[in-house]
């Protein structure tokens, strides 16, 4: 048994950090707890040194830690970690579900073991790559964070990977991308340097920096060519399309955009196809060919998401149907899923008095303008700071407040300036 703690000194110094800080605990207390020097506690987290068996097992009992060492538990949850991260890369997710289902039954065994961070990274990534929001992926974080520097360079990896990925889902752009840059320094496997420039692309396509973006595509879309991953390929593509639109190159876009369709329709991809379709209404609105704009909209099946039920509204607003424009915002605005997304309440209700203004109401819409405009500042999503605040410029011109429309103008071309938009 001294030679297995020898060999996993590490990872049982990693499971006690972990475990010390998830319990509320100081160095201090613990080591006061267990009766031993805390300079020996700190030690022993680092693996600097190896305690004796009653040591630790002192040690798991405060912790109500039940600790195995199995080498079979290790190899066949290794395989299952792998299986999970393969179906994840080529966008399986069923297939993925199928695993993690498997991993959590066995949690028992593999929480508190030698490979307890590459389980919490198994949870991050389902999590993460399919949106899931099942297993509280910042507590799992923060718990990697404070033994960051004892994992070893491909745990560090995926570590930076899956926290860039969680930022892009939140629609954090420039932490994503800070992230997903660290990750890439650490070079590794060919599939996950894939996956992390795929998802650098997506989180610079979201800071509207479309020449980093494209060529971040171009590359990943190349390499999943590669492994006949045709599906995150296809992702790239609409990718592209989408940059192209934003760059006003209308027909580059077109042509990705139709292909991306066919491949949907071919494979019967109901959610790609859905996709598509909203992004072509936003193309289409930005061309201005607003019967094109609502044939996509119209075409595409309902769904509880922001972008949705915004395209819903905003194509009839662009077409100046105030009346239909109005009963579709009081529709949504009684669907509960909506009340769950404040910045869509306040998108919609700020579309409702561009519509209809009341003066018993500018107070109100002013203060919903300016939360958009830092939720977008935030978030690095330029498509809401534009409408944001040309809305609020607008208002203020209204108000002759002129001085602060002037502001606003130049602070949004400051914005933009440094973007290919």
């Amino acid at each position: 048994m001294t030679l297995e703690l020898e060999a996993y000194s590490k990872e049982i110094g990693i499971l006690i950090r972990m475990n010390r800080i998830k319990n509320g605990y100081s160095l201090r207390q613990f080591a006061e707890k267990a009766m031993i020097s805390h300079t020996h506690i700190s030690n022993i987290e680092i693996g600097k040194i190896v305690p004796n068996i009653d040591t630790i097992k002192e040690l798991f009992k405060i912790l109500d830690i039940d600790f195995t060492i199995d080498e079979e538990v290790a190899n066949e949850f290794h395989i299952l970690f792998e299986k999970l991260y393969m179906f994840c890369y080529k966008a399986e997710y069923d297939d993925a579900k199928a695993i993690i289902k498997r991993i959590v039954l066995n949690r028992d065994k593999y929480e508190y073991s030698t490979f307890s961070v590459d389980f919490k990274l198994a949870l991050i990534a389902f999590d993460v790559f399919v949106n899931a929001n099942t297993y509280n992926v910042d507590f799992l974080i923060e718990q990697l964070e404070n033994v960051l520097v004892s994992l070893n360079n491909s745990q560090k990896q995926l570590f930076y990977f899956f926290k860039g990925v969680n930022h892009h889902n939140k629609r954090e752009a420039k932490i994503a991308i800070d992230n997903l840059l660290i990750a890439l320094e650490y070079g590794g496997k060919n599939i996950t340097k894939l996956g992390i420039k795929f998802y650098l692309a997506k989180a610079y396509s979201r800071m509207n920096n479309s020449y980093k973006s494209i060529t971040l595509f171009k590359e990943a879309a190349s390499g999943f060519d590669s492994d006949a991953n045709y599906t995150r390929s296809i992702e790239c593509m609409l990718g592209q399309a989408i940059d192209f639109a934003r760059m006003r190159r209308f027909d580059e876009a077109y042509k990705l955009f139709m292909s991306v369709m066919t491949f949907a329709k071919k494979y019967k991809d109901k959610a790609l196809e859905n996709e598509t379709l909203l992004y072509l209404t936003s193309y289409h609105i930005r061309k201005n060919d607003l019967n094109s704009a609502l044939e996509s909209i119209n075409n595409c099946d309902p769904r509880m998401s922001e972008r949705y039920y915004f395209y819903k509204v905003y194509t009839h607003y662009k077409r100046e149907e105030s009346e239909i424009c109005y009963n579709l915002i009081n529709s949504f605005l009684d669907l509960d899923q909506v009340h769950e997304n404040i910045r869509l309440v306040y998108l919609l209700e700020v579309l409702r008095y561009q519509i209809k203004p009341k003066k018993e109401l500018a107070a109100s819409y002013e203060e919903k303008l300016i939360f958009l405009i830092k939720q977008a500042e935030k978030s690095h999503y330029y498509e809401l700071l534009e409408m944001s605040y040309g809305f609020y410029i607008d208002f203020l011109r209204s108000k002759r407040n002129y001085k602060k429309a002037l502001e606003y103008a130049t602070k949004l071309l400051d914005k933009f300036q440094d973007i290919n938009y």
